[in-house]
């Protein structure tokens, strides 16, 4: 018995709230350094694959070359003098990484092409893969990063969007892996939009809602933040949406700004203030909800429809296109940065879908959000899954503790694999209660410092 497959998400590498991400913004933390010390011990010699869930790097809120250098710096502590980890990396692009994604199958629709013979009809552009790691998709620009440095000799990462099926021979299960930005509806925006403007059905598989929103995702998501100056104050903007004083006084100044400048028309400029203060006030409150944002529950009740809806429609329909029929799965994803684990019914399936999330490991308030944290998810031999939660925000210092999260399905196989991972995990010694402590401090001093953005703005 052993690890064959550890997933992890929404790292956030280069991001100034990631606690993986020391102040210098190219540097793992001290938790980073501890978490990647738990992770040896967790994984002894059994060189699992690595699958990065999506945004694992921060495009979305830091330049791409500190953050490309924060992730190689992390993989050093991973595949070292000791590796930790085996010889490949599945990636699985979310939002905030999203342009990885765009730039690698762009760059393989552009072998394709120069592979057709003259006179053949060329290929058509893809926007998803399949559900399998394919080597002949690698994720370009990680392996333009590694190339450049002998050390990374025989290390490869492959892309894989947006889900990724784990299989074993001769097994009934199947484990699919999805970074989650498809179970929000802001990620469909410009279907939604389309639907407006020339009545149409909703998307129904993965390609066509990849193929329909893949723009708005990568402009809004993977290239805004990074636009100069307008990135440096979009990016301050994000930071402050959680904290409606600072959001109602920035909303409120451009709101007046534009009332200044519109001067056409009969109406006085306090009526144009009052009207886009309503209508710039009600733009924001969109953006605010945000799922990562949302601090009442496991799921906001939109997400959790938006779950339902992917697991029961696009993702059914992928598995039957692919011939997987299985009623036995599993389902673990992101993008939340609350990690939970709960059996959930979908229409039109017999058992149950045992579904992970593995939370994230960044900041997003000043004030403690207890639903939030992280966890790995570890899937071994015969496809048993079990999740390790390495931390939950506390307000209390004593709480943080890792721990191996009970058997969501209750059978011999996951038993035996809770028992493996709990001999290895020993929550009050080294190196566990010095991440615990690590997490603790970094959390603390991530909260102060948007308290005072906070503070600043409101």
């Amino acid at each position: 018995m052993g690890t064959r497959w550890v997933i992890l998400s929404d790292l956030h590498l280069g991001a100034d709230q990631s606690v993986l991400t020391a102040d210098d913004g190219v540097t793992p933390s001290a938790t980073a350094e501890a978490f990647a010390a738990c992770l040896s011990e967790l994984l002894g010699d059994d060189s699992p694959t690595l699958v990065l869930a999506g945004d694992a790097i921060e495009l979305a809120l830091s330049e791409m070359g500190p953050a490309f250098t924060v992730f190689e710096r992390f993989l050093e502590l991973l595949c070292g003098d000791q590796p930790v980890i085996g010889k490949r990396i599945i990636y699985i692009p979310g939002n905030h990484d999203h342009h990885l994604w765009q730039v690698s199958r762009q760059q393989g629709f552009m072998r394709a092409i120069a592979d057709t013979e003259p006179g053949d009809e060329l290929p058509k552009m893809w926007f998803t893969s399949g559900l399998d790691a394919d080597e002949d998709l690698p994720l370009s620009p990680l392996v333009a990063l590694l190339r450049r440095d002998p050390r990374w000799d025989g290390l490869y990462i492959d892309a894989v969007y947006p889900n990724l099926a784990l299989r074993v021979a001769d097994a009934e299960r199947t484990v699919i892996v999805h970074h989650g930005h498809f179970i929000e509806s802001i990620y469909s925006a410009m279907s939604n939009l389309g639907s407006l403007v020339f009545p149409s059905s909703p998307p129904t598989t993965v390609e066509q809602i990849e193929r329909e929103n893949n723009s708005w995702i990568d402009f809004l998501w993977s290239e805004l933040g990074r636009s100069g100056a307008v990135g440096t104050d979009l990016h301050t903007a994000y930071h402050l949406l959680p904290d409606a004083r600072s959001v109602r006084h920035l909303s409120n100044g451009v709101a007046d700004r534009i009332a200044a400048r519109w001067t056409r028309g009969p109406l006085p400029e306090n009526v144009r203030r009052w009207l886009l203060r309503g209508i710039i006030g009600d733009v924001v409150s969109t953006a605010r909800a945000l799922e990562t944002h949302e601090h009442g529950g496991v799921l906001s009740p939109g997400a959790e429809r938006g779950l339902h809806q992917y697991l029961a429609g696009p993702l059914t329909t992928q598995l039957a296109t692919n011939g997987d029929d299985s009623n036995d799965l599993a389902f673990v994803f992101g993008h939340t940065h609350k990690p939970y684990q709960q059996l959930l019914r979908v229409e039109d399936r017999v058992g149950p879908i045992a579904v992970y999330n593995t939370g994230g490991w960044v900041n997003e308030r000043a004030e403690v959000q207890h639903t939030q944290g992280a966890q790995a998810v570890l899937v071994d031999d015969e496809l048993n899954v079990i999740a390790v939660e390495f931390y939950r925000q506390s307000s209390n210092p004593k709480a943080f503790a890792v721990r191996v999260r009970e058997p969501l399905i209750d059978d011999n196989g996951h038993r035996q694999f809770h028992d493996y991972l709990t001999q290895r995990v020993r929550p009050n010694e080294t190196p566990w209660v010095d991440f615990s402590s690590a997490v603790s401090s970094e959390l603390d001093s991530r909260r102060a410092a948007l308290a005072k953005l906070y503070q600043n703005y409101g």
